[in-house]
């Protein structure tokens, strides 16, 4: 998530904060609000449904694999559009790139253990 907004930042210098929207399952969307100085993810990220995710998280720039859908839904916002690579690690703060990698479990698990 901190790739995407750091990558958004530099593609729309303009922009003061964004959405990251990620296409998640089973109809939400991964969404996560970020400051541009000092960079600085301004919340937790959340999977949520569409017209929810829009209420969460209200920034006019969004960037990621749903930031369309997300603006068409808000009925407002700029799409920035961008593909990530690992080059684009250099747009993160140092801090950022110093991060050990680990998973983020935004959902609970779907599957449920079976009882005899």
């Amino acid at each position: 998530m901190a790739l995407y907004a750091a990558t958004g930042f530099a593609d729309s210098p303009d922009a003061t904060e964004l959405v990251v929207a990620l296409v998640g399952g089973h109809g939400e969307v991964f969404v996560q609000h970020f400051a541009a100085a000092p960079f600085l993810p301004m919340g937790e990220v959340a999977s949520l449904v569409p017209q929810a995710a829009t209420q969460f998280c209200s920034a006019n720039y969004v960037i990621g694999s749903a930031a369309e859908s997300f603006v068409a839904v808000a009925g407002h916002g700029s799409c920035i559009p961008c593909e990530i690579a690992a080059r684009d690690v250099r747009f993160l703060p140092p801090t950022f790139k110093q991060l050990q990698p680990s998973p983020i479990y935004v959902r609970g698990a779907d599957a449920k253990p079976l009882h005899d």
